[in-house]
């Protein structure tokens, strides 16, 4: 079957693999989908006897040229995707069906599975919302095969499962989002073992080294919004050390424990236990161990697989039963803060690039946790408001100082925002203080879906917020306030079964220097041209 051009089988494989693979350097945990989507199909299609296995393999190939369109920001984002960015990413199936028609001797068939293989069985799936066998047969096939690879192999916000699980997903949600008959014939033919490395590409392996570096870069961006989301939602700071712990083990899978310790004194106090005994919570070191000292100091991770018994982590090695441990010091400028350790079963042979993302690691979570201890020793509540989620007034103050001295370094601009939920009284009065907190946080909600990670959020008030925007002039201020006003405005708010429409927000905004360099001073300039601007609202 010549397709490309009248092209050889094998060259026409061969440059349908490389566009696929083209496509799949944007989001390095794909790497080798389309190759392993393609063999699983084909299986499919043959126990099947589907017509056309050769068509469907080239289908399997493209299935996913059109993310080639879609920004990185949403292939990579390890958070759950707003509605918005999920719209943008739905378009892809489209696009890659624009882009297969334009194969010469693709013929039809072979599009049309591309644009519907995530057309669910039920009608819930896109771009159409087809259902049963209004969905050509081969984008059913491809359903399927993409569904068990995405399961097995892991993503930037997950972990994969084994065949066996994966096997179990398909039949427990066959007749809802995937062909009975396509199931049934999957679990028949695809692996129950499947091999841990990617598939080869011969043909262009000068690609491996950049596609390392995009792991690495990916796996960090991804700590680093978890971390920072984990500090944001943060009510308890002792709660903390375990969070962090959690986010770590995620990125590291090859490691079957883990514990931080924290510096008080001149002891170090375990805070946070991963997968180990609870009674190791109790555990104390003191800080004067030189060979622990020592180990802190180097600021770089450090191995362990036979450890001394004269050792002051031994004991640790003994209680757990494992054999492998990884040391990660934590230290921010000059103050040493503690250590986390890694603790496996057997001995680990980690490459350097997860050792310089260990050291990565360190280097971004250091300074989060000297910010956790010092507010903590400033009482319980400094960091979050409860109800919302949002920082609080007292926390707000000390990033404002801290941004106005990096803005007078610099010769930057930052901006101040204040926004007023008027509301909030009459939704309190008519429904009760349950549901105007709700509404509140839902306000919040829109905010922080709304602005950067650098923006800074707290409660002002009863039923207003500050957000802080770093580096930013007034002008695009306005434009951001415009942007969360349009965004909350557009549509109800569904709370407790209620739907609450018509809401609205104030605003007003204020900039360093030119309106002031005190957060009072700001503040009061943007409440003012709140008032100005929204006169109306505010009085009703």
């Amino acid at each position: 079957m010549a397709i490309f051009f009248g092209r050889k089988e094998g060259l026409e494989k061969d440059f349908y693999r490389a566009w696929a693979a083209s496509v799949e350097v944007k989001d390095p945990f794909k790497w080798g989908h389309s190759l392993r989507v393609a063999e699983y199909a084909v299986a499919i299609a043959r126990a099947m006897k589907f017509p056309d296995v050769e068509k469907l393999h080239i289908a399997a190939l493209l299935h996913d040229i059109g993310k080639g369109a879609v920004p990185e920001a949403i292939l990579l984002k390890p958070e759950p995707l707003t509605a918005e960015e999920r719209q943008v990413l739905h378009l892809h199936s489209e696009a890659g069906y624009l882009l297969a028609k334009e194969i010469p001797g693709l013929g039809e068939d072979a599009p049309l599975w591309i644009r519907h293989h995530h057309e669910a069985w039920d009608g819930t799936g896109y771009p159409q919302g087809l259902r049963e066998e209004e969905i050509p047969l081969g984008a059913r096939i491809l359903a399927v095969a993409d569904a068990f690879e995405a399961l097995t192999h892991s993503r930037a916000h997950r972990r994969r499962v084994s065949s066996t699980e994966a096997k179990k997903i398909l039949q427990d949600q066959s007749g809802r989002q995937w062909d009975p008959k396509v199931v049934q014939s999957a679990l028949k033919t695809l692996p129950d073992a499947l091999p841990d490395e990617s598939p080869a590409y011969p043909f262009y392996g000068f690609l491996e080294s950049l596609l390392q570096l995009r792991i690495e870069e990916s796996r960090k961006f991804n700590l680093l919004s978890r971390i920072g989301e984990g500090f944001r939602t943060l009510t308890h700071p002792q709660t903390y050390p375990k969070k962090v712990l959690e986010i770590l083990e995620d990125c590291f899978p090859e490691f079957d424990a883990s514990l931080i310790a924290i510096r008080q004194d001149q002891e170090y106090w375990v805070r946070g236990v991963r997968h180990l005994p609870e009674s190791l919570l109790e555990w104390k070191i003191s800080r004067k161990e030189k060979q622990l000292d020592a180990a802190i100091l180097s600021q770089n991770p450090s191995f362990y697989s036979d450890m001394p018994v004269e050792h002051p982590l031994h004991p640790v090695i003994e209680a757990t039963g494992m054999t492998f441990l990884a040391f990660l010091p934590l230290s921010f400028l000059d103050k040493d803060l503690g250590f986390i350790l890694f603790l496996a079963k057997e001995k680990k042979g980690l490459d350097p690039s997860d050792v310089r993302f260990l050291s990565t690691a360190a280097q971004i979570l250091s300074p989060v946790i000297d910010s956790i201890y010092t507010y903590e020793k400033m009482g319980e509540n400094v960091i979050t408001d409860e109800p919302t989620g949002a920082y609080t007034w007292r926390l707000f103050n000390y990033r404002f100082i801290e941004e106005v001295s990096r803005a007078r370094r610099y010769n930057e601009k930052l901006s101040c925002l204040y926004v007023h939920f008027p509301d909030y009284a009459r939704i309190q009065e008519k429904y009760g203080d349950k549901t105007s907190e709700s509404a509140l946080r839902a306000v919040y909600l829109t905010l922080t879906s709304n602005l950067r990670a650098s923006d800074f959020i707290s409660r002002y008030g009863e039923n207003s917020y500050l957000i802080l925007l770093p580096v930013t002039p007034y002008p695009n201020a306005q434009i951001a306030a415009k942007r969360i006003r349009t965004a909350f405005e557009s549509k109800p708010l569904i709370l407790f079964g209620r739907e609450l429409r018509s809401l609205r927000l104030a605003w007003g905004a204020s900039s360093f220097p030119d309106d002031g360099s005190t957060v009072k001073e700001l503040v009061e300039k943007a409440i003012q041209r709140m008032k100005d601007a929204f006169s109306t609202i505010l009085r009703e």
